[in-house]
């Protein structure tokens, strides 16, 4: 059973471990990767918490897990927290931005040629959360609409 008090969803062995296996670079500096991981973690609940299943079990839990309705901490939360971790260190502590797909448009005409450069707003090119996306999906739900409760998947970024 977790702790009520942790700021983590998974220890530094664990994460270490992850990373060693999914080739992620995370610190070697244990106290910047506790770090990176606190601020992983609060990102987490920031974006996906309110859409988590279940209800958490107490109102002065520090963080979105442990939940009524789901068993423990599901490892696939502490393995995105990682992903994140990694992200994090990756770009210097600063998140990356989704860039939306660019599309390029040549066109010629007696001689003359003329481009054109522009968002494809039908989709996203690089989209570096798109792991922990999919690593989530099972543990996010969908109240929009009718109130009937299903599992969405989003690609929603920011604060």
């Amino acid at each position: 059973m977790a702790l009520l008090t942790t700021e983590t969803y998974i220890t530094i062995a664990g994460a270490q471990a992850y990373a060693a296996k999914m080739g992620l670079e995370l610190p070697v500096d244990v106290t910047e990767l506790e770090t990176l991981l606190r601020r992983a973690a609060i990102y987490l609940d920031r974006i996906y918490g309110p859409r988590y299943i279940g209800e958490t079990i107490s109102t002065t839990q520090l963080l979105a897990f442990p939940r009524y309705n789901v068993t423990g901490i599901p490892t696939q939360i502490g393995e995105a927290q990682t992903e994140l971790a990694a992200l994090l260190y990756a770009n210097g502590g600063v998140l990356p931005e989704v860039a939306p797909r660019v599309k390029k448009t040549v066109i010629k005409l007696e001689g003359i040629e003329t481009s054109l450069e522009y968002a494809d707003v039908y989709g996203y090119g690089l989209n570096p959360y798109e792991t922990i996306d999919k690593m989530l999906f099972a543990y996010l739900v969908d109240t929009s609409g009718d109130g009937t409760i299903r599992r969405k998947l989003t690609m929603t970024r920011g604060y």
